[in-house]
């Protein structure tokens, strides 16, 4: 899983780099999300996982996600 989250952790810092595309910049938050998922696949109390995509999902306007994955992230670190 840890390198699953580094994958996520790269396409979500590439999202960054495309401010001025929001389509491309959600397509990369998109993808990045999924990598952590599938870390959390892996481990479900994996903090790592959770506390970026409470940023992910906060960055994509999906606030209860957020929410939800800064929870377990509080719950787990």
């Amino acid at each position: 899983y840890e390198v699953i989250n580094e994958l996520g952790q790269t396409l979500f810092e590439r999202s960054k780099l495309e401010r001025a595309n929001p389509a491309r910049r959600e397509e990369f938050l998109r993808a990045a999300a999924q990598r952590f998922h599938d870390a959390l696949a892996v481990d479900t109390e994996n903090a790592t996982a959770h506390y970026n995509l409470g940023l992910i999902h906060a960055a994509l306007g999906e606030t209860d996600k957020a929410a939800e994955h800064r929870a377990l992230h509080e719950r787990y670190r």
